[in-house]
């Protein structure tokens, strides 16, 4: 095999056949985190380079936490291009769903586990080998477990009053800590608040955010978020005042779309759904044989049974769902609506 001279036109050079040797492939010897980072440790003669999320150099080696990812690399050099095995505590590793080998014809190589796990820690070894020779390079990893102390939940930073105009854009937040992760829901005047259009909600574990957009008076109410896991349970509480813009017009609420006669057997899902316009947007209150309904709540007089009720209610769509339905339903259902701010 030859290569171009060290000058375009020149004689060819032959390449030199020679035993393999094993360089890092970077010179930093600096801590780092971050799944780009890197860090060298350098054994006998040769050096290993190390990367991963994580990754820290230990004065045996390195240590990175369970479920990131670490990566191996290194450069080899030597003719011609040497065959690479890895090993871990001298047993032979081969590729597999989370050992993934790599390997170009610059020499660069290298070992790639994701995710990593307990039983990873242990002493890495690259074999480099062709027929003029042997060189080899290790490194002890260590893979550190994941463990939180069990806490019950609790505020960081809990909910604040908030006060806005009609029409413009407030949010709430509020900071959390626990393990494990508490379940976290909204409430709006002891009612639970659903994600909508109008309500965006956010929680990553630790924060959380509840952002209403385009604010209206009928928004006004007391906010809570309620946490909660297997050792214990937390709220907090904050008022919103909207105050209406008094040069807005506002429009007595009207049905656009009336509900509806509905037969059905025992045991059915049914719906009642009309369409109302409003501003500000009208209070609804769902009824049977003139008795208020609320959601999932059981009225000895109209259901003994359990019956499933859930009201859905956005932009303008208002629908009633009775899941499980008994006989004692039977009757007239009312839509009622009422704008709760003065026109």
């Amino acid at each position: 095999d030859y290569v171009s001279g060290p000058e375009e036109g020149g004689p060819p050079r032959k390449k030199v056949k020679s035993p393999p040797a094993i360089s890092p492939t970077g010179s930093s010897t600096s801590i780092y985190s971050g799944g780009s980072s890197s860090v060298d440790w350098t054994t006998t003669g040769t050096t290993l380079e190390m990367q991963g999320t994580r990754v820290t150099r230990t004065q045996y080696g390195f240590r990175t936490l369970q479920e990131s990812s670490a990566k191996m690399c290194l450069k080899v050099t030597g003719y011609p291009l040497p065959d690479i095995t890895w090993y871990k505590d001298d047993v032979q590793l081969h590729e597999g769903e989370r050992h993934t080998f790599y390997a170009d014809e610059d020499g660069f190589f290298a070992l790639t586990i994701d995710p990593v796990q307990v039983e990873d820690t242990g002493r890495y070894t690259c074999m480099a080998t062709n027929e003029y020779g042997q060189a080899s390079t290790s490194a002890f990893f260590r893979v550190l477990k994941v463990e939180k102390e069990a806490a019950p939940p609790k505020f960081v930073n809990a909910l604040k009053d908030r006060e806005c105009k009609e029409g413009e854009v407030i949010n709430f937040e509020c900071e959390v800590e626990g393990w494990p992760e508490p379940e976290l829901v909204w409430l709006v005047d002891d009612q639970p608040l659903r994600p909508s259009h109008d309500f965006k909600i956010e929680y990553d574990g630790m924060k959380a955010m509840l952002e209403i957009r385009d604010a209206q008076p009928d928004d006004t109410g007391v906010y809570t978020v309620k946490i909660q896991n297997e050792f214990g349970t937390a709220e907090s509480k904050a008022e919103l005042v909207v105050v209406p813009d008094p040069d807005k017009n506002h429009v007595a609420p009207e049905f656009q779309a009336t509900i509806e006669d509905v037969e059905c057997d025992e045991g059915d899902e049914v719906r009642f759904k009309s369409v109302i316009t409003g501003d500000p947007n009208p209070e609804i209150t769902w009824m049977i044989n003139g008795i208020p309904l609320s959601e999932s709540e059981k009225v000895t007089s109209v259901a003994p049974y359990l019956s499933d009720v859930r009201f859905i209610s956005e932009d303008g769509i208002c629908i009633l769902i009775i899941k499980d339905v008994t006989r004692h339903f039977d009757g007239t259902v009312t839509c009622q609506v009422r704008q709760t701010k003065p026109l």
